[in-house]
């Protein structure tokens, strides 16, 4: 099961390293919040990347995630990767991630397709 899970998370992270680069790269949010915004390719964070490379809509919420579910998984894997933390909840996730990490203000596309493309090779 462990090598399911791994798996599965290399594959999203990956997929949402190709968002990123397809959409560009959004802080402040999971995705613009102007109106006028096309959700299916605005530019994201790096959670609503994971959510996109899981065929999610862009702004689901990671409350809405169970630590089992692969989303948080893949979530969990870049937090630690990171060096941000080893066990969190999906609340965390929305905290440390995407508030914290993906929000920094001089945080980059660059950066963050590196950080999801590494973290998957090292799983």
């Amino acid at each position: 099961m462990i090598h399911s899970i791994t798996t599965q998370a290399r594959a999203i992270l990956l997929k949402a390293a190709d968002v990123i680069e397809a959409r560009g790269h959004h802080r402040g949010d999971y995705a613009p919040s102007d109106t006028r915004s096309d959700l299916r390719t605005c530019p994201v964070c790096v959670l609503a990347a994971i959510n996109v490379a899981t065929n999610h809509h862009p702004v689901t919420d990671f409350f809405n995630y169970g630590m089992d579910e692969p989303e948080a998984q893949a979530a969990a894997a870049l937090a630690k990767h990171l060096g941000l933390a080893e066990c969190i909840t999906p609340h965390e996730l929305t905290d440390v991630v995407g508030e914290e990490w993906n929000d920094a203000p001089d945080r980059t596309a660059e950066q963050v397709t590196a950080a999801l493309r590494e973290c998957a090779a090292s799983l």
